[in-house]
């Protein structure tokens, strides 16, 4: 965290790991344990709401870890769950590399039959309308690159 200002901090938001470095804001000064903001994710709120979402801390857990006395007494008010820590997005350079899926040929019946299509398209090249030959070769194609290629 750099400072800001006197009483403002700011730095990367180590709950949704955004891609700034300024995106995170931290106002120790405030009451209950200071305040912050993501300006990414969106997170907000005082200290206690921010070790609930972080840490996945019980609201009495949270206030304990800042040594701010609880706002409700009665141990009855404090729900028994916890609050889910929000899973960080992995960066795609810290991804293991996914090796690609073997590639399958088609079966043979339809490869001769794609060949047989492509053989009667490419001797249609040789009677095709002018129109057609000028929209190829407006394209950047000649018939000889079509045929080279195996274009029909």
């Amino acid at each position: 965290m750099k400072p800001k200002g006197p009483h403002e901090y700011a730095g990367p938001c180590p709950l949704c790991g955004g891609a700034t470095n300024d995106g995170f804001i931290v106002w120790p000064d405030r009451p209950r344990g200071g305040a912050f903001l993501c300006r990414k994710c969106g997170a907000s709120g005082d200290g206690i709401a921010f070790l609930m979402q972080r840490d996945g801390l019980t609201y009495r857990e949270a206030c304990e870890a800042l040594g701010i006395e609880p706002k409700r007494t009665a141990t009855s008010s404090f729900p028994a769950r916890r609050v889910h820590a929000r899973p960080r997005p992995v960066h795609p350079a810290q991804m293991a590399p996914v090796p690609p899926a073997p590639a399958v040929l088609p079966c043979k019946e339809w490869m001769a039959s794609a060949s047989t299509f492509l053989d009667d398209c490419q001797r249609g090249l040789d009677c095709i309308p002018a129109a057609v030959v000028e929209l190829c070769l407006h394209r950047g194609l000649t018939l000889d690159s079509a045929a080279a290629h195996g274009l029909g």
